[in-house]
């Protein structure tokens, strides 16, 4: 399992994330903000808050489950894009599991503030 956390600089609008798992791998994403489900808005997108929302103080943690689906690799990586704060942030979190067809579960937290 990778668990990992990061600040992200928030201001009073909306924030963006987009997840895409990486090397030709499978998976699944579920997102919640201050332990409220978020529907993810479209493949791979999620929308956390609303216009005029203040966001300083919450928690949003995403959390990824991807199948080892590529015969070439046993790397998986997932990378996560946050815009809407202060500035764009990019993270890439990246793990082997150690056989085929395995699961590795990346749980990520972001303080926004």
């Amino acid at each position: 399992m990778v668990v990992k956390s990061q600040d992200y600089a928030v201001k009073d609008t909306p924030i963006v994330l987009t997840v895409h798992i990486g090397d030709g791998q499978a998976g699944g994403t579920a997102v919640t903000l201050d332990g409220v489900p978020v529907s993810m808005r479209s493949p791979g997108l999620w929308t956390l808050g609303r216009e005029g929302q203040n966001l300083r103080g919450s928690v949003a943690v995403c959390v990824t489950t991807v199948k080892d689906e590529n015969p070439n690799t046993n790397h998986t990586s997932v990378t996560h894009v946050l815009t809407g704060g202060v500035a764009e942030r990019r993270h890439l979190y990246e793990t082997s599991v150690p056989a085929d067809g395995a699961t590795e579960i990346y749980v990520i937290t972001y303080f926004l503030g």
